[in-house]
């Protein structure tokens, strides 16, 4: 699984591992310390430049199967510090950790089993911070989908050192199995159905609702507001960027299943400020996509985001291979939170203040086909056919036929040579008072119709030798 021979320098191990509450500099290459290869990696960690804990991920996209295996091993050189060693999996979406001592000095192959198939017996259990899975063994089932891997040293306290060195080399899998074997019968298509993330109307009072979005704490910037229909609620988010562009808050979504679901709609309330929402969707598996939404709109908006394949919908962290990659269906099994947060993408602009209601994830049968952000005030242009495929008309002008007499009220209102241009209103639009009334506008066309077939008949006369008088 790592060897570490295959890196040039240690940009390229840099670029593979993303550092958590550390720097890319603490991950290097040094000379092996045992004898089947050429290389090995170090990690420094520094409490006192990153207190409490320093580590490094490696995030797999597409996830991998480790289930044809049941244990782990690697070579592992501590430094007898005695802090916390934490070897961390992320499978099916659940965190697991395993804590390998390192109150010794001597190089030696670290083993930690998986389990049986049901995870029984096994050295990894879920996360202490991860109480929505405490108990939870790693069975084959979710070693199927591995997410990431990762490698922490936590501050043991006491008078332990507060810097050191783990070197490690031939991180690999081994006790080969029968892989996991997923149901194969056949199922029918998407069963998803429409998910309500939060529609706001549980909360009785601002304190109720900050807590819900009190993921990152910020909840100073936030308040209950009237929603876009009577009786409805909203989340109104107003910052006047003292403690910098990106403000953020967040609710917690305990690992939410979002499988099959095509897209993330809610509503905006917008301020016209030219800045823009920042939107985050983090995965149990510490993934995080991000899309923007640009507040250059005043009023409320219907906003549908593409989950899967949405090349506006990134992921911005870790900084790892997979970096600048859309969300995939399997990103979509294990949801952690939501994030909203300010962007201050206009300069002269001292603050923002928008408004959010309805969130939900839909399947594709519930959305419509509109780009994303979907805008109702937009204008959509059809084009007609080309002009040598236009029907000739002449012949029924000339007979007084009006059923194709270029004069009509949807002519009047919006035709503009060979383009029909259609305008959809916001929903609060009023429709234009139409000052001409329907029957002015009959008699204009009843008389020019008129008008076109008595030149039409003179015409045919003239061309039969008569004279016009």
């Amino acid at each position: 699984m790592e060897d570490f021979d295959s890196y040039d320098n240690e940009a390229e191990l840099q670029s593979v591992y993303s550092p958590s509450h550390s720097t890319k500099s603490n991950l290097t290459l040094v000379d092996i310390p045992e004898d089947n290869g050429t290389k090995a990696g170090n990690i420094h960690y520094d409490f006192v430049s990153y207190p409490e804990y320093n580590g490094f991920q490696r995030s797999h996209t597409p996830k991998q199967d480790w289930s044809g295996f049941s244990k782990l091993n690697m070579f592992l050189k501590a430094d007898g510090s005695d802090h916390k060693f934490v070897v961390q999996v992320n499978a099916g979406g659940v965190t697991f950790e395993a804590y390998p001592k390192i109150d010794g000095t001597d190089g030696h192959v670290v083993s930690l089993n998986f389990g049986d198939a049901d995870g029984n017996g096994g050295d990894f259990a879920p996360a202490s911070w991860d109480t929505a899975h405490a108990g939870m063994k790693l069975s084959q089932k979710l070693l199927s989908k591995v997410g990431s891997f990762a490698l922490y040293i936590n501050d043991n306290g006491g008078n332990r050192p507060k810097s050191g060195d783990l070197t490690l080399d031939s991180i690999k899998l081994d006790g080969k199995r029968d892989a996991y074997a997923p149901n194969t019968n056949p199922t029918p298509g998407n069963t998803a159905k429409a998910q309500s993330v939060d529609d706001f109307s549980g909360y009785s009072d601002d304190a109720a609702a900050q807590s819900a979005w009190g993921n990152r704490g910020h909840t100073e910037v936030l308040s209950l507001d009237e929603g876009p229909t009577d009786g409805s609620k909203a989340l109104r988010f107003k910052y006047d960027f003292s403690n910098g562009g990106w403000y953020d808050v967040a609710k917690y979504l305990d690992g939410a299943n979002w499988s099959g679901e095509s897209v993330l709609a809610f509503q905006v309330k917008g301020d016209g400020s030219d800045n823009a929402i920042g939107l985050q969707i983090g995965t149990s598996d510490g993934k995080y996509f991000l899309a923007s939404v640009k507040l250059d709109f005043t009023g409320w908006k219907q906003i549908e985001i593409p989950l899967v394949d949405n090349a506006n919908l990134t992921q911005s962290w870790p900084e790892d291979a997979n970096k600048d990659n859309p969300m995939t269906e399997d990103d979509l099994a294990s949801i952690k939170e939501l994030v909203f947060a300010s962007q201050q993408w206009n300069s002269e602009s001292d603050g923002l203040d928008f408004s959010i209601a309805d969130i939900k994830v839909e399947p594709a049968e519930n959305t419509s086909n509109e780009q994303t952000p979907k805008d109702e005030s937009k204008t959509e242009v059809k084009a007609d056919k080309e002009q040598e495929q236009s029907e000739d008309t002449s012949a029924d002008v000339t007979a007084q036929d009006p059923a194709t007499c270029p004069i009509s009220d949807e002519d009047s209102k919006g035709s503009t040579g060979n383009t029909t241009v259609t305008v959809k209103p916001t929903p609060d639009a009023k429709e234009p008072a139409d000052n001409t009334g329907k029957d002015g506008l009959s008699r204009t066309g009843s008389n020019i119709i008129s008008a076109i077939a008595a030149v039409a008949v003179l015409i045919a006369r003239k061309r039969k030798g008569g004279d016009i008088e």
